[in-house]
């Protein structure tokens, strides 16, 4: 039996031996699994040998080779399992590489895209552009940041100090390091010696743990710069006012013209709020405007208000808002344009206040003009009554004079006022004794005094007081003002007049006690057609133009004139300030008026009158006549010339605006036709301008005479020319 055991073991399976391959010992265990699990299979496989009676011991040795050989097949088993669980996590970790390979191909390819754009960004941007690492080592920079720092690519890792630069700052790389070291952003404006202007910003390179260097950028903002001048020149010196106030009032920014309007320091007017120097009765509706701007309701509103300057005066302004925007649409804050429209106000005020000038003048003229009509109508029909009696007609005679006279009075006022306001009155100025203008003044208004029996005195200086001045034009100032002291003052009042010389100045005053003028109207006495509203100036009548056209007349002798009173029933003074003269007064020849006088029969003076008005020319034909002379008279220019032609006479009348021809052609045609006729043509118009008179000259006229003609000085003009012997 020992003898067999060789053989016998040599007939059991073979152990897997080290250095097989898997396959080799995979292929063993399939077949030997093959044969287990088939018993007819394994029968056959043993059954050629022949199975010798085993001892007991033979038997145990068996089955523990069997169990051994069990065991071992087990073991491989596990094995294969092992193998085959080890294959399938290899071949999901080879997916996975495979996987992960292709995500890092991908993140590579971004991270080249990215590099590629980053190079060509640096390459194509205006902004230059240098990183600089933590040792201030240069990491990268732009081409135009090379140029600079003149810096190529053998530059990359070459600390910042060993590179020169042409950038006009000073301790460029202190500032550097102080935002390596702190982390706070810095920037300067530098200026190139060619005129450029840089922004240069330095900028600490942050990164997820902390500041990994520092980025270096350099940008153009010349254009900006100049906008921004532009716009600068354009806020500061604009003509209007212009801001830029917070959504509470607050003033953000203010331009030299606003300043100006409200008097303020620009520093001053951005401590205030735009409420705080607004009127406050114009305050509630800007308000009102401003809150409607704010929630959108309005783009922009336009108002007209009063803002309260520093000196405390109102200055009306014209204010328009509009509404600026951040980013996000939100109201940011508003622009504000104010223009100061207090010369327009005042204007319109003026405006204003000549309407209703104007509308009580048409009152007052009116008025005026009615009452010496209703009186003349009156004493006309008086005249013409069969039963009036001489003495009935006599008085009526004397109230168509008088009011005649007033009728007059009033239309020299007014053409008095209508020529200064218009400078077209002509000044005779020359030197002259203010004491003779005073005494002229008292001789012809001395018959007013005897009737509303006033006491008047004048003082007047010992010496001459000589100013430049119209004789007549001052003389104008006198009567007024001596004219005004006797209508306000009662009868048995007192009128004194005081004339003196002081520093340079003729000093006139007229002092009455007589009605006084109220304190609120003392400022507006000389404005046109102002009359006192007391009963008194109501009886005296005028239109209120008195003053004015004297202080107009002081004026344009550069004096000046003013009123004074302590109220009403306590008088009033008016003092007149005319400044002196040096120039010497030109002595002058008496004349007597009586060569004047001679009456005309003597000469037989013959007088063409060409008037279209038949009231007129019908009264001033019989009043000529009554005065001595021949006279013809015509209706219309073409009759008239006719005449002018055919008799030749000593002197002619021609009204200017005849029908047909007017007395300009009339009195051409007649020098033209008749070149040796020593005829004095006088033509008689409404209109008493210098250009007027001027016209006439020029048409072949020798005076010019303004509607209406004053029948004593017409006399006493013709009765001149009939003493020369015209």
């Amino acid at each position: 039996m020992p003898g067999h055991a060789p053989e016998s073991e040599s007939k059991l399976p073979d152990r897997p031996q080290p250095g097989r391959s898997q396959n080799e010992v995979q292929q063993t265990v399939n077949q030997q699994n093959s044969q287990a699990g088939n018993p007819t299979a394994r029968q056959d496989a043993i059954s050629p040998v022949p199975r010798p009676a085993l001892n007991h011991a033979d038997q145990i040795r068996i089955r523990a080779l069997e169990s051994a050989l069990q065991d071992c097949r087990e073991t491989m088993q596990a094995t294969i399992d092992s193998l085959k669980s080890e294959n399938q996590e290899l071949r999901l970790q080879n997916t996975n590489l495979q996987s992960e390979n292709v995500g890092y191909r991908r993140r590579v390819a971004e991270l080249e895209d990215v590099g590629n754009d980053m190079e060509n960004l640096l390459n194509s941007t205006d902004v230059h552009t240098l990183f600089l690492d933590r040792g201030l080592a240069i990491r990268k920079f732009t081409p135009r940041m090379g140029q600079v720092f003149k810096l190529d690519a053998t530059d990359i890792g070459t600390t910042i100090d060993r590179c020169s630069h042409n950038i006009p700052c000073d301790g460029l790389l202190d500032k550097i390091s102080d935002v390596l070291r702190h982390g706070d952003r810095y920037d300067e404006e530098i200026a190139m010696p060619d005129g450029v202007v840089y922004l240069l910003r330095i900028l600490p390179y942050q990164t997820a743990e902390s500041v990994g260097g520092v980025v270096l950028t350099i940008v153009d903002i010349t254009e900006s710069k100049e906008a921004e001048a532009r716009f600068r020149a354009t806020f500061d010196n604009a003509a209007v006012g212009i801001a830029h106030v917070a959504l509470d009032g607050r003033w953000l920014k203010v331009n030299k013209r606003i300043c100006e309007i409200l008097g303020y320091e620009e520093r001053e007017l951005l401590d205030k709020t735009f409420q705080d120097v607004t009127y406050p009765d114009d305050l509630g509706f800007d308000l009102e405007h401003h809150a409607a701007l704010i929630r959108g309701d309005v783009d922009r509103y336009s108002i007209e208000k009063r803002y309260i300057r520093k000196d405390g005066e109102l200055v009306w302004i014209s204010l328009t808002v509009a509404l600026q925007h951040d980013l996000k649409r939100q109201p940011h804050y508003a622009i504000k344009v104010v223009q100061d429209i207090s010369k327009r106000k005042a204007f319109e005020r003026g405006l204003e206040q000549s309407i209703e000038q104007r509308d009580r003048f048409l009152a007052t003229l009116s008025h005026e003009l009615r009452n010496p009509l209703a009186a003349l109508r009156h004493a006309i029909r008086l005249v013409r009554h069969d039963r009036s009696s001489d003495e009935q007609r006599t008085a009526a005679m004397r109230t168509i004079q008088r009011q005649s006279e007033q009728m007059s009075f009033l239309l020299d006022d007014l053409l008095d006022v209508s020529r200064i306001t218009q400078g077209k009155i002509v000044y005779d100025m020359r030197p002259l004794d203010m004491r003779e203008v005073l005494r002229d003044a008292e001789d012809a208004l001395r018959p007013t005094f005897q009737a509303q029996h006033h006491s008047f005195t004048l003082k007047l200086p010992p010496k001459p007081v000589v100013v430049m001045g119209d004789v007549s034009r001052l003389m104008q100032v006198v009567e007024n003002l001596l004219t005004n002291a006797c209508k306000y003052t009662d009868p048995g009042g007192k009128i004194n007049v005081t004339l003196r010389r002081y520093d340079g100045w003729c000093i006139l005053k007229v002092k009455d006690n007589g009605r006084g003028i109220e304190s609120k109207e003392v400022e507006n006495v000389f404005d046109m057609f102002v009359q006192s509203d007391t009963g008194l100036a109501r009886r005296e009548g005028g239109m209120g133009l008195g003053l004015t056209v004297v202080r107009s007349l002081v004026e344009s002798h550069q004096g000046t004139i003013s009123a004074n009173s302590a109220g009403l029933g306590l008088g009033s003074t008016f003092t007149v300030r005319i400044p002196l003269t040096e120039n010497v007064i030109p002595r002058q020849e008496d004349q007597s008026e009586g060569q004047f006088l001679v009456a005309p029969d003597d000469h037989n003076i013959s007088i063409v009158l060409v008037e279209d008005n038949d009231d007129s020319r019908e009264m001033l034909s019989d009043f000529l006549e009554l005065e001595g002379f021949v006279v013809s008279s015509c209706a219309d220019g073409k009759s008239g010339l006719d005449e002018l032609v055919k008799q030749q006479p000593s002197i002619a009348l021609v009204d200017l605006g005849l029908p047909e021809i007017d007395g300009y052609e009339v009195a051409r045609q007649f020098r033209e036709r008749c070149p040796d006729a020593e005829t004095y043509l006088i033509s008689l118009s409404g209109y008493g301008q210098t250009s007027d008179i001027l016209k006439s000259e020029r048409a072949g006229f020798d005076n010019h005479m303004t509607k209406p003609v004053d029948p004593d000085e017409l006399a006493s003009t013709l009765k001149s020319l009939a003493r020369t012997g015209r």
